[in-house]
């Protein structure tokens, strides 16, 4: 096989024509939304003025362009510009099929230009003063936390700790410290065991308390709450039953109680006085304190073609961003971080999830910020021109066999659109002996897929000069500089750094076209999923064996 350009300059060259766009159009509506709006404005501009500006909520500007939709006025689409700074969102977005768009004219949410926005789905915690030593607490009646029994608090943008026994092992905090059931009374016994002489302590409010366990052979993963316990005779008696019938040796931690309080960065919520406990990891003062007070931030049901872009989403206590039974519904460009369950749940509908930007591990930590790549025939057609390839042919190498109808279906439809750019691809199709064969790593342009992994461990295994699998041959002295000391790196702020730094060289002159993610597990919520193994390779979850997970 051969190919009429080094294969990095073509699959640059052609990354233009393959990236998802949202189709132009003609003078969209054009609201706005900033943190020193105003809902009673007119939302039209983007800075305020006197007496006019942009909204100060997203759930206004989507009200606005509902009421444009009514009136007739939104026959072009729309885009919600928002401008960077910090959101406390009073209620989820929710978007149905009033808020939809059309292929012609979409409904966009997105960054202005290059800010930031990020929308919280929690409520700063302040007012703090010391309690015992280390430990602070803050009163939140009359606060918008007064009722919230939240599960989660963050402290400078990271999850702390409720308060448990034992405490969590910073070396180890997957399989370090635990308590382990002593003994059970019976063979189908689901809500009570008896604990170690350490365990049971003067506990207030025990009713408060959870037990979060791995019982028979770590099976499942419960977190069930205490309904009494007995110091005497060391047993400890759930309010409802586990996943399996205990076993001696099952691991297990309790957590939320006052006088289990006793490291950095654990914390402890009294329901019944809506009071605060924490112990700050660092000065309060160096960074904010956060309670989720939503369960999710965004909810498409039944919508159709709006794309959510170049948001951070973060501090829910549920999913962070639902889509269900939507079509063409899309979110691109985003972060999503703490949420109590799920990042992005996507369910029923079609073609409808996150769009590929030709970097391969979106959700790294350190992954940059960058643009969304746009399609431009017209751009494409005049690099081709300038390069001596105005009438370029190629080969693209595909197998349903070993990729799937679908993606075989995507070859087709990219070739359909090179044609816009004067460029003929040729899709040439071969069973998966042939794919994955001796021609494997030859083909000068092929069609492939990857799981998800970490932009590091992914790294290593197809871009790296010598990787067993690096399908572009792709080569970059700088890059795998910046590559290896990120390996070296063990802090992990300037790991990410450096990682935002590679992945952004690779953005820009990397050999792959990575147009779209397939829906896939690579999170989940351990209290409501069992039966998950890791994989020994280290592989995400889609490489799971599935038929042996269940929902607890």
């Amino acid at each position: 096989m051969s190919c009429p350009l080094p294969v990095p300059v073509l699959l640059l060259i052609l990354s233009m024509l393959l990236a998802l766009a949202v189709p132009s159009v003609a003078e969209p509506i054009a609201l706005y939304v900033a943190p020193n709006g105003n809902d009673a404005w007119s939302g039209t501009r983007p800075d305020a003025a006197a007496n006019d500006g942009p909204f100060a909520t997203l759930v206004r500007a989507r009200d606005a362009l509902r009421k444009l939709r009514a009136e007739g006025k939104l026959t072009e689409g729309a885009i919600v510009f928002v401008r960077g700074g910090a959101y406390e969102l009073a209620e989820t977005l929710a978007l149905g099929p009033e808020d939809s768009g059309s292929p012609d004219a979409p409904v966009v949410y997105r960054a202005y230009r290059d800010e930031k926005p990020v929308l919280l789905g929690a409520r700063k915690v302040t007012g703090f003063r010391p309690y015992k030593g280390p430990i602070m607490q803050c009163d939140l009646k009359g606060t918008p936390l007064e009722k919230i029994a939240f599960r989660q608090l963050f402290f400078r943008g990271e999850r702390m700790t409720m308060a448990r026994y034992p405490n969590v092992d910073p070396k180890d905090p997957h399989f370090g410290t635990w308590a382990y059931v002593l003994s059970v009374d019976g063979p189908s016994v689901k809500d009570h065991f008896t604990c170690t002489d350490d365990v049971i302590k003067d506990w207030s409010k025990v009713d408060q308390a959870q037990v979060c366990i791995h019982p028979a052979y770590g099976w499942a993963w419960n977190i069930v709450p205490i309904k009494s316990v007995d110091r005497d005779a060391k047993t400890i008696t759930l309010a409802a039953n586990v996943s399996y019938n205990l076993m001696v040796g099952d691991r297990y931690f309790v957590q939320n109680l006052l006088e289990e309080l006793d490291a950095p960065g654990e914390w402890y919520l009294d329901r019944d006085a809506s009071t605060l406990y924490f112990w700050p990891p660092a000065d309060l003062a160096s960074g904010e304190v956060l309670a989720p007070v939503l369960p999710t931030l965004v909810a498409m049901e039944g919508a159709s073609h709006v794309t959510v872009r170049g948001f951070t989403l973060e501090a829910c206590e549920a999913d962070a961003v639902m889509v269900q039974d939507c079509e063409s519904c899309r979110i691109a460009q985003s972060t999503i971080r703490n949420c109590g369950a799920w990042g992005v749940v996507v369910s029923g509908g079609h073609r409808s999830g996150a769009v590929g930007n030709d970097m391969y591990a979106r959700y790294d930590p350190g992954t940059p910020d960058v643009p969304q790549r746009e399609q431009d025939l017209e751009q494409a057609k005049a690099l081709l021109a300038e390069a001596g390839y105005a009438d370029l042919t190629v080969e693209l190498v595909t197998s349903a066999g070993a990729l799937g109808a679908d993606e075989v279906a995507a070859a087709q439809v990219f070739a359909e659109q090179a044609k816009g750019a004067g460029v003929t691809v040729k899709v040439k199709k071969v069973d998966s002996g042939v794919f994955y064969g001796e021609d494997y790593l030859t083909w000068p342009f092929a069609q492939d897929f990857w799981f998800t992994r970490n932009y590091l461990a992914q790294a290593g295994q197809c871009s790296m000069p010598g990787a067993p699998y690096n399908e572009t041959h792709w080569e970059n002295a700088e890059w795998l500089a910046i590559v290896q000391e990120a390996l070296r790196t063990v802090d992990d702020a300037q790991r990410n750094e450096l990682v935002g730094q590679a992945m952004t060289i690779e953005y820009n002159e990397g050999g792959y076209i990575i147009w779209a993610f397939r829906n896939q597990v690579d999170a989940y919520s351990s209290d409501k999923i069992a039966g998950l193994k890791l994989d020994k390779l280290g592989a995400a979850l889609g490489q799971f064996n599935f038929k042996d997970v269940y929902f607890v």
